[in-house]
């Protein structure tokens, strides 16, 4: 009885998965092309072949540049500042109780004096044993953006790129945790053989210079490649007519039956050979002299 009900169960089963996996391991579908006239289905089907090649031609060549191609630059800006600054000092233990003005230059306020990508710039310098507190601002981090933006194509270049330049405030002096940007460094000297130290605050602006920006030239491989690609949305125009004929137009059974036909082949045995049976051969032998007599 085990064995019995295991084998309605799996005839069952198996009936039941049988049409889908002939179906899909079975069946080979080709595309059959119908040729049908209509001239509203006709004027839609142009219509989105021209909206294809007007995407191709104006928003992948034109506008994205598919024909160009592109480089990113990569590399470092090494900077020098130069000039004279002038800041404010109390001199208040020294001298007198007013403040006095210094002029600094890139030596005393370019610290440290050579960085790649990036520069400081000193405002305002605390010694301990002074406590000089100038006028000038906590400083901040400031971010430099050099954007390349080359096309070689044009006759405007002439092989010639020049960046533009953006500031961006990353950092300012109002921040309650870290105000500015600022560093220590000590100098060391010795008095009747006992060794002291000046211990220096500065605050200043430091400068970051980020390089970005794109590079391009004509490359006929991209060409083909950029309208390659956009030929390929054709097959929307094929997909939309035909879906529109077949569900919402008044012939759309017709088209449905012309477009999808079954076709069932089946093994046919070989034909007998004639010299198997005489009669037969006697037959083909027969008419082949007679249709040699008519000619």
């Amino acid at each position: 009885m085990a064995s019995k009900k295991s084998k309605t169960l799996w005839s069952s089963v198996s009936d039941t998965f049988r049409p889908t996996v002939e179906y899909y391991f079975g069946t080979y579908s080709t595309v059959k092309k119908v040729r049908v006239q209509n001239t509203s289905i006709a004027v839609l089907y142009r219509f989105l072949q021209l909206a294809v090649l007007a995407y191709i031609a104006i928003y992948i060549v034109y506008i994205k540049k598919g024909y160009q191609d592109v480089q990113i630059p990569s590399g470092a800006s090494v900077i020098k500042v130069k000039g004279v600054a002038r800041v404010t000092a109390n001199r208040s233990n020294f001298v007198s109780n007013d403040i006095e003005e210094d002029l600094w230059d890139a030596a005393e306020y370019l610290v440290p004096p050579l960085e790649n990508n990036a520069f400081f710039v000193a405002t305002r310098k605390i010694v301990t044993y002074n406590q000089t507190l100038g006028t000038c601002p906590s400083g901040g981090l400031i971010e430099i953006q050099q954007q390349w933006k080359c096309n070689f194509d044009s006759l405007k270049v002439e092989k010639k790129c020049f960046p533009t330049f953006t500031f961006n405030l990353l950092q300012s002096g109002s921040d309650e945790l870290s105000p500015g940007i600022n560093y220590r460094f000590a100098e060391k000297y010795s008095v009747n053989g006992k060794k002291y130290r000046t211990l220096t605050k500065i605050y200043g602006f430091r400068f970051i210079v980020a390089i970005n920006g794109k590079g391009r030239q004509f490359d006929i491989v991209n060409l083909f490649v950029a309208i390659g690609s956009g030929l390929g949305y054709m097959i929307i125009g094929e997909i939309i007519c035909g879906f529109v004929f077949a569900r919402f137009h008044k012939y759309s059974t017709e088209y449905r039956q012309v477009k999808s036909t079954g076709l069932k082949l089946r093994h046919v045995r070989d034909p007998p050979s004639p010299t198997a049976h005489p009669a037969l051969s006697n037959l083909v032998v027969k008419d082949i002299r007679q249709s040699q007599g008519t000619v």
